[in-house]
């Protein structure tokens, strides 16, 4: 997937807001202001995807995924990974953004839940 194709998919997300995060230097991803996805890139510049993740699906991934699927960059190590997206299938990607958007979303309290129902 490339950065523009992310950025489609989040955006497709009920109540999903999608936008640069100037002190960052990144864009970001958030449900009701909380974070569930940053496209960035890391000190050496190679473009990455940091989604939250469950912790124990997180190292499964990242073993499944050695090299490509990486401890959350710039983030909680336990609960986020570092996608080289550029590297990893689109069908992967779609559902690893999924994944950390319902973390979020199950997360907020009932009132807001609702508001993504309407």
């Amino acid at each position: 997937m490339t950065k523009e194709e992310i950025k489609k998919y989040i955006e497709s997300k009920p109540c999903a807001i999608y936008g640069y995060q100037a002190d960052w230097g990144c864009d970001k991803a958030t449900l009701f202001d909380k974070m569930f996805a940053f496209v960035g890139s890391d000190n050496k510049g190679t473009p990455i995807l940091n989604l939250k993740c469950e912790p124990a699906l997180a190292v499964v991934l990242r073993d499944d995924y050695q090299g490509k699927i990486i401890p959350g960059y710039y983030s909680n190590k336990t609960h986020w990974n570092s996608l080289l997206y550029e590297e990893l299938d689109d069908k992967l990607i779609k559902n690893l953004i999924d994944q950390s958007y319902e973390l979020i979303k199950v997360a907020l309290p009932k009132a807001l839940r609702g508001k993504l129902t309407e």
